[in-house]
């Protein structure tokens, strides 16, 4: 440490403002490439993100929007077969089993369903061919968008009018 302390008090004091000088650029342009680049790296991924997210978003409620509309204005006749039943009829169908976590009864003629991940074009299928061949329109609906293409879900449906 004392070699340190001789050699800068040894040289010249142009040489210790040139020494400083590049030391605090070198600390700016150390910051810069340490803190300020991968900051800004990370902001743009996250607003690029946001704007896949939002585009979903607004994708999937005007098919929520679209589909409720139809609930309102009428589907198919309503068959004979119990909402559940039909509901994994349709689901089998659409190969949506495997995101359909959780489907129950709540009377004769309503049932509640859960979706995990489900491709939203194809839960958008299930639900408009539930509305046209079995009558069970949507009550109550809740979509969230996972990833691109991809939903959470939480509906419930009805046959004919309360229920």
């Amino acid at each position: 440490m004392k070699d340190i302390r001789n050699w800068w008090a040894e040289t010249s004091a142009r040489d210790r403002r040139i020494l400083l000088l590049g030391a605090a650029i070198t600390l700016l342009l150390l910051g810069w490439a340490l803190v300020w680049q991968p900051l800004e790296a990370a902001r743009k991924a996250a607003r690029t993100a946001h704007a896949e997210m939002a585009a979903q978003h607004a994708e999937v409620r005007a098919l929520a929007e679209q589909l409720a509309s139809r609930a309102k204005t009428g589907g198919a006749a309503a068959g004979v077969q119990s909402p559940l039943a039909a509901v994994e009829a349709v689901a089998r169908d659409q190969r949506l089993l495997e995101p359909l976590k959780r489907r129950e009864a709540e009377g004769t003629n309503r049932v509640h369903l859960v979706l995990e991940n489900a491709p939203a074009d194809a839960l958008m299928r299930l639900l408009e061919r539930l509305d046209q061949q079995y009558g069970l329109r949507i009550v109550q609906a809740q979509i969230d968008p996972v990833t691109t293409g991809r939903v959470n879900a939480s509906i419930t449906l009805q046959r004919g009018g309360t229920g």
